[in-house]
């Protein structure tokens, strides 16, 4: 995006919880949650990042939680 945000979506299962995450570098030891955890009301879900631009290689990854 031209405004410096990344906008994520992926595949979901209907009521089920899921927590975006990224972190800094590749070689980051930790995991920073994005937000709060998203419940599905759909066969897709997505969440933006406004702040991708802060680092410029930011890694995501998307857990189911409880």
């Amino acid at each position: 995006n031209t405004n410096g945000s990344v906008n994520l979506f992926w595949d979901c299962v209907i009521g089920r919880n899921y927590q975006v995450q990224y972190r800094a570098a590749i070689d980051a030891t930790s995991w920073v949650n994005l937000g709060v955890p998203i419940k599905a009301a759909g066969l897709t879900a997505s969440r933006q990042d406004d702040d991708a631009s802060q680092t410029p290689q930011r890694i995501y990854r998307v857990v189911l939680v409880p």
